[in-house]
């Protein structure tokens, strides 16, 4: 078992294909491999951008962020934690070991790096 099995990575998304890959690219590369982006409907290449840098795409079948996660967390996310990141910039993320803390007790907490990351249990 890999230190982040728990964890998924949620983006929403909606047109941002200058950025979502290298967002997509930096948590996979500090170990976060399950990143799934919940693409709003976008039609700039997001969703292919997003799949060629390893994340799993899916797209929601409203719109906006709320229902993204909503239907992320519902249909997509076995994982017991999700850190949820903002994909509009490259992001640094921080080791989430809080995610990992099973004492958290489900309480989201927010962290602040170059992006803005919010940690809450799933399940």
């Amino acid at each position: 078992m890999d230190e982040y099995d728990d964890v998924c990575v949620l983006l929403p998304t909606m047109d941002e294909v200058e950025t979502v890959a290298s967002v997509v690219e930096a948590f996979r590369d500090v170990g976060l491999d399950d990143v799934l982006v919940a693409d709003g409907g976008s039609t700039d290449g997001t969703q292919a951008a997003a799949r060629e840098a390893g994340a799993r795409v899916v797209e929601q079948s409203g719109r906006g962020k709320g229902q993204a996660v909503r239907e992320a967390v519902r249909d997509h996310i076995d994982a017991p934690y999700v850190l949820m990141a903002d994909a509009t910039r490259p992001t640094t993320p921080p080791t989430p070991t809080r995610c990992s803390n099973p004492s958290s007790r489900g309480e989201p907490t927010t962290s602040s790096g170059t992006g803005s990351l919010t940690c809450a249990r799933a399940r």
